[in-house]
Parts: C-alpha cells; structure tokens; sequence
C-alpha cells in the first residue's frame, strides 16, 4: 500500500467528523506512528562489514551504514567465513572483550587489528513521502500496512484506539517470532 493509498484510507475515516485534517497533517501522523510505534518491533534485518583499523577502536553507526538502527548480533569473519560470536555488552560494562554500544557509538573492546566483523542489524525504516530520500511504500510486511492508517486515525480521534493496539500487539508478537530460532526449546531463566 503506497503512502497516498493510506493517505486516502485516513481521508475516508475522518470524513464526515468534525476534524481538521491536511494533507500534511495525516503525513505527519503516519510518519509518527512509524517512528513510535513500528520502528521499535519492525525488524527489518540488514548486515555491514567492517574490517577495524586498530585494537580497542570506536566507531560509530554511520561507519558502518546510514541506516543502522539497532545492532542485533556481530560475527567474527575473519578466519571462516561461518564467523564465531562476539558478545554485545552492557553499556557498562568496561572490562569484558566484545561490542558495547553507547549512544550512536560502537565500542570494540579488546577486539584486535584487522579483524573482519560483520554487523547484524536492524534498519532504522526510512520516512515516508514523495521528497527524496523518502519512501512512497512501507518497508515492513504489506500484510500490516493497515497499522499506518489505523494510527494515524487514532491521532485524531479515539474510534480506532483500541484496533490499532491489538493490531500492533499482533504484529508484535508476529515480528518476535520471526527472530527466533526454530526447533530450540527456550528454557525459562531459573527466577521464574
């Protein structure tokens, strides 16, 4: 569904109610709820290579690619090609070897000269629109295309609040568990 289809779909819901809306406005509002609500559960997966320049280096998320939204997993591809994992830490964590992200920035602790990382990440979604370097369609399932217009309403009136979220719920769910490995049995962390 291209942005003036749901533009078009938006239009539809609101008329007949007493709404001020423009063209501008519903753009925004699909916009929005693409960077609030989609955006954090979409994963739209891409990979970058990147070979360091020297140990202990710090990079940031536009060296790797423009887009990068949330790094995922990293593999060290420099002896096979299948790669071995390398640990993504915590923020605080200073001491361990691995990839500890801060900010829009990478820390690769204790990662050694010429080593061929590939970075798995999820795309930051471009926006929507007819201006360059924006996109006309969605770049998620064309299946949950309905979520931009059915938020988009709800911004301006309450009538389709409720849809929007269990719609978004189930894109959720449907988006986590197109992450997990199939045939593993999850095993419940011992706290439970």
């Amino acid at each position: 569904m291209t942005l003036s289809e749901l533009r078009q779909r938006v239009v539809n819901r609101l008329r007949g109610m007493d709404v001020a809306h423009s063209a501008e406005a519903i753009d925004d509002a699909i916009n929005m709820v693409q960077r609030i609500h989609i955006q954090p559960v979409s994963q739209v997966r891409k990979t970058a290579e990147y070979t360091t320049t020297e140990e202990d280096e710090t990079i940031s998320f536009d060296d790797l690619a423009d887009d990068v939204y949330d790094i995922v997993f990293v593999l060290d591809k420099t002896k096979s090609d299948r790669g071995s994992p390398v640990p993504l830490l915590n923020e605080d964590n200073l001491y361990a070897t691995g990839v500890r992200s801060v900010d829009d920035q990478l820390h690769l602790q204790g990662i050694a000269k010429n080593k061929t990382l590939e970075f798995h990440y999820d795309k930051r979604l471009t926006q929507l629109g007819e201006e360059p370097g924006r996109v006309s369609e969605p770049e998620i399932p064309e299946t949950w295309h309905d979520l931009y217009w059915m938020g988009a309403v709800s911004q301006f009136i309450d009538a389709l609040e409720r849809r929007f979220r269990d719609a978004l719920r189930e894109f959720t769910r449907e988006r986590e568990a197109s992450g997990k490995k199939r045939g593993y049995r999850i095993k419940p962390p011992p706290w439970r």
